[in-house]
């Protein structure tokens, strides 16, 4: 099992959406294949997978902007749980500003 992160893509930048999902979870990756389209305020990217496996997970919806670092999905093998390392990385920092932040955007709630 090995989790994708979100790639530092430039000095300067500190945030990324993930602009489309290139798969979904339960399908079969091999190392090299494009999983994601990501995208900074100057340009976009793809996101390679680093290993053959199963996506197992998807933390973040598209549209979906996160910071450097952020989990973004888990791959694995076929009958690999991964449900501990999901958990375990939910209840991180940034996993827990994102879900903040995404509450604000759908309730279009912001301070001033």
């Amino acid at each position: 099992m090995y989790t994708i992160y979100m790639p530092r893509l430039g000095a300067n930048i500190d945030k990324v959406t993930v602009l489309t999902w290139k798969v979904k979870e339960g399908d079969d990756v091999k190392k090299g294949d494009i999983v994601a389209l990501l995208e900074t305020d100057k340009s976009s990217f793809d996101l390679e997978s680093e290993d053959n496996g199963i996506v197992k997970f998807i933390f973040v919806k598209e549209g979906q902007e996160v910071p450097y670092n952020y989990p973004l999905l888990i791959i694995g093998d076929i009958e690999e749980n991964v449900s501990k390392e999901i958990e375990k990385l939910k209840k991180t920092k940034y996993i827990n500003e994102a879900m903040e932040f995404q509450k604000k955007i759908d309730a279009n709630i912001f301070d001033d």
